[in-house]
């Protein structure tokens, strides 16, 4: 008997959605900070664009604050990728059509401590309205 991703067909480095998506992550650009004159990530006019396949975005839920101006909603949510070593990292944004998430966690990756496999890379997301 093989492993998992022997039997589903992926040599056991991490397993395909049959009905996956495909989404951008985003990057801010590079740009000259006028006081230090180091180059930091700010510019999201220009940002950096990957594209990764094979993904899957889970609403989590939402929350509502009143303020005394306006009503905000976020909206949580789960992006899984195939892929375990997709650049993605705190900070950058996720798009899917005209939705914009950002990701607000360091992504996760489990790993079988017996196999060493390594199935996805999960990212905690939130978009805001309001």
């Amino acid at each position: 008997m093989g492993t998992l991703g022997e039997y589903i067909g992926t040599g056991g480095d991490g397993f395909g959605f049959e009905h996956g998506e495909i989404v951008e992550r985003l990057r801010a650009g590079l740009v000259e900070d006028r006081y230090s004159k180091k180059l930091v990530r700010q510019d999201w006019n220009n940002p950096e664009v990957l594209t990764i396949v094979g993904a899957s975005i889970g609403s989590v839920g939402q929350t509502q604050a009143d303020g005394s101006q306006r009503r905000q909603t976020t909206v949580a949510a789960l992006l899984t990728v195939t892929d375990p070593n997709a650049d993605v990292v705190i900070g950058d944004r996720i798009r899917r059509g005209a939705q914009v998430w950002s990701c607000v966690e360091f992504p996760e990756t489990d790993k079988n401590p017996f196999t060493g496999w390594r199935p996805t890379l999960v990212i905690a997301l939130e978009e805001y309205h309001g």
